[in-house]
């Protein structure tokens, strides 16, 4: 490996570290200076998505597709960017998109579930919350989703009974809101 490839993988494994310890900041102005790829740019989107300039990690996200299609991090991410900015039938597609790639990818189950909610669509939420169980039975984001369902349809005591084991904040609060 020559001493310039070398250094930029350093670089990379900087920016790497940094991203991975949530400092996207500092993360994504060293990911401008190495080398462009799929990875690279999805993870610049993300940063800019945590950094809250949506327009701009769209446009990176959108590289990261041209740049490897099959990578079904990047339909993940487009999908929960389009759920943050409203546009839930963006999302929908690409959270698809991301599952027809990576058909056990748990969590882009469980949001489809979750705008199909949003589009009153319960029983479509359903089938998608029980395929992200019968990949990970004890998914707790599914769960709760369940449980938010059955309360919507006046079921507290089932609602209750999914809410009792999960220890996610949300979870609790529910719990508290119910008088468990």
């Amino acid at each position: 490996m020559s001493e310039v490839h070398g250094k930029a993988g350093e670089l990379r494994e900087k920016a790497d570290e940094l991203f991975r310890k949530g400092k996207y900041d500092e993360a994504l102005k060293i990911y401008r200076r190495v080398e462009m790829d799929d990875v690279v740019a999805n993870n610049i989107g993300v940063c800019l998505v945590r950094l809250g300039k949506y327009d701009e990690a769209e446009k990176y996200y959108k590289m990261a597709m041209q740049k490897n299609p099959k990578n079904p991090n990047v339909y993940f991410n487009l999908g929960k960017l389009y759920y943050r900015k409203m546009k839930y039938r963006k999302s929908l597609r690409y959270f698809k998109k991301c599952v027809e790639i990576e058909p056990d990818n748990k969590s882009a189950l469980n949001n489809i579930g979750v705008i199909y909610v949003i589009f009153g669509k319960y029983g479509k939420a359903m089938e998608y919350y029980k395929k992200a169980l019968s990949i990970k039975r004890d998914y707790e984001w599914t769960w709760y989703n369940v449980a938010t369902l059955a309360l919507k349809f006046g079921m507290i005591d089932e609602a209750k009974k999914l809410l009792r084991n999960l220890s996610l904040p949300e979870a609790a609060e529910l719990r508290v809101n119910l008088e468990l």
